[in-house]
């Protein structure tokens, strides 16, 4: 068989060809020239270039001809080497000059070029003034046709575009909506609307889209299309998709990729999402990204995510799992000590940590917080609202700046450039003017719609099933009704071996009536039990002492105002701030005067 080698270069415009005649025409022609002519087919390369513009000479800028050009002239394509074509409108659709240049450079590396529907050869031995002429004729008028298609492409878009709100462009739609029998409207899917609506609401509440993916496949709801679970990236997708604003981008295929085509067209679907909430959501996402967030998993294990603080240091505490057996389970234990810092390694098992926390915010007054909380959440949706139009204005101040980098494109039409620079000034201005009308919160008005009773009714649907949204819900309550909880795994241990090397061996007789004063307190009072620290949003605070192994046994409860802790009931009065040492009435000892402001 002869070894000169045959490379068969296949073109299309779009896709679509494929599930037609094209692809299947030029290979069989490529394998009956090689066969006729004593060639071998290279059938170990592709070269082919599917959806790829030779129009625009994508097709040898980034596409499979140009790749196969690099390697000729790298001398990886043997001299005289023949590449197979349909016809020379398979290689380039360009304007003349760059056709013809394209041409002479393939014959120039001693490649010959064969039309296979006319069976004509282009190489450097019949380079001749007649085959010349006739392949710029050729290429001429497949520039033109390609020219005049565009065009009539683009008016018939524009026109479609211009009709958009009389007739629809493409009957394609979200899977929220189907195109009406009038071919003018969409109609909403209204099972499917909820659905994306409870996929937003649930974002915003503070669930990521794994987490909402779990949730949606828990509660056995039907997927969108023919799959049979919902995947995180298609639950993405609906979050990230405008068209839930009611926009329609339309798109134009470029190097087999959809790319964006033009200005989004608004109100072209029905809006089913409100747009302080989208970009709400947009925010948050941006904010999870950035490192603050993470999985929650499957059960949300952790309701103190980010308000968990350890006592001693003030890190965070994180949730950790000691596998399996007795000593096993979820523990919350300090940061700085999980990262072999100087802190207690004392960690308290989760579940009786939310145990006793559950029991105790059902055992306070929370009407006070929970207004507290709605006044506060009116300036947190004042700030939401700020967050959410400097979003948008973002989003449009990057539209803009693609457009004025379309503008040194001398391929684009820069009078719909300045059409569409003229859109989004204008919508630019609109939304600086939304930003200057917003007036702070009166404190008057909240969005917060949890009572004090609704929150207890959620705490005890959590202790029933604890299902996802549920304690995704109480997660986020309880982020807005406290600012930290303090947790003192060891109760007053550490502190109070700070003190004990601050007295040292010089006063002996202080020392041991100290000791003995401080051993009858702990044992009174339970200072080295486990204890927590809640404080509220209003200011106030609550320091419980737990029984160790007992999480609802509480040794001792004390409430304050910011740092300053009373008694409740019959337990001692300590006061944090106006008298930071220890003093206990009607016991005979007390520390010298001398020593009670560092006591």
């Amino acid at each position: 068989m002869n070894s000169i080698l045959a490379y068969s270069y296949v073109r299309m415009s779009t896709n679509l060809q494929l599930k037609g005649d094209s692809l299947r025409r030029q290979t069989e022609l490529s394998k009956a020239y090689a066969e006729e002519h004593g060639l071998r087919l290279v059938s170990d390369t592709e070269l082919q270039d599917i959806g790829v513009s030779a129009y625009k000479g994508d097709n040898v800028a980034t596409g499979a001809l140009g790749k196969f050009l690099a390697s000729a002239k790298a001398g990886q394509v043997p001299e005289g080497s023949y590449l197979l074509v349909e016809s020379l409108d398979r290689l380039t659709r360009q304007e003349l000059l760059p056709s013809v240049q394209l041409l002479l450079d393939i014959i120039g590396l001693s490649i010959n070029v064969v039309t296979l529907l006319d069976g004509k050869v282009y190489s450097k031995t019949n380079a001749d003034m007649a085959s010349m002429m006739f392949s710029i004729a050729l290429m001429s008028r497949a520039h033109e046709e390609s020219q005049t298609k565009s065009r009539r492409i683009g008016a018939a878009w524009k026109a479609k575009r211009d009709r958009a709100g009389e007739q629809k462009l493409t009957k394609i739609c979200p899977a929220w909506l189907s195109l009406a029998d009038d071919k003018k409207t969409f109609q909403v899917v209204k099972d499917r609307q909820e659905i994306v609506q409870r996929i937003f609401e649930l974002t915003d509440e503070g669930m990521g889209s794994y987490s909402v993916t779990k949730w949606l496949n828990q509660q056995s709801i039907p997927p969108f299309g023919r799959t049979s679970l919902w995947n995180q990236s298609y639950v993405t997708k609906i979050l990230q998709n405008r068209a839930v604003l009611g926009e329609y981008q339309p798109h134009v295929l470029i190097d087999g990729r959809r790319r964006p085509e033009g200005d989004p067209i608004p109100d072209y679907f029905p809006r089913i999402i409100d747009e302080a909430l989208f970009y709400r959501v947009q925010q948050a996402r941006r904010s999870r990204a950035s490192g603050s967030g993470g999985r929650r998993g499957e059960t949300q294990r952790n309701l103190f995510t980010h308000i968990a603080k350890c006592g001693y240091c003030g890190s965070p505490m994180r949730l950790i799992n000691k596998g399996k057996g007795p000593k096993g389970g979820t523990y919350l234990k300090c940061h700085k000590a999980l990262a072999g810092g100087a802190c207690s390694k004392t960690s308290w098992r989760y579940n009786e940590f939310e145990q006793s926390f559950l029991f105790f915010i059902r055992e306070i007054d929370l009407d006070g917080i929970v207004n507290a909380a709605a006044r506060l959440d009116t300036k947190k949706n004042y700030e939401r609202i700020q967050k959410g139009l400097a979003a948008k204005l973002q989003h449009e101040n990057l539209r803009r700046e693609r457009l004025f980098d379309l503008l040194g494109d001398e391929r684009q039409n820069l009078s719909v450039l300045k059409e569409r620079l003229v859109t989004v000034e204008q919508q630019i201005k609109q939304i600086h003017d939304e930003i200057a009308s917003l007036e702070p919160p009166s404190g008057e008005d909240s969005s917060y719609k949890l009572s004090s009773a609704g929150l207890l009714d959620l705490i005890s649907s959590i202790q029933g099933d604890g299902s996802l949204d549920r304690r995704v819900k109480l997660a986020a309550h309880l982020k807005s009704l406290i600012k930290t909880i303090s947790l003192e795994t060891e109760g007053d241990g550490p502190r109070r071996g700070e003190i004990d090397r601050w007295i040292g061996e010089e006063d002996t007789e202080f020392r041991n009536r100290f000791l003995k004063y401080r051993e009858e307190m702990d044992e009174q009072f339970g200072r080295t039990a486990p204890s927590f620290t809640v404080h509220f949003v209003d200011g106030r605070s609550r320091l419980v002492r737990v029984r160790r192994g007992s999480p609802t046994n509480f040794i001792q409860m004390l409430a304050g105002d910011g740092m300053d802790f009373g008694e409740i009931g019959n337990k001692v009065e300590w006061n944090g701030t106006r008298d930071p040492g220890w003093y206990v009435e009607n016991i005979e000892i007390h520390p010298p005067s001398n020593q009670r402001s560092i006591l």
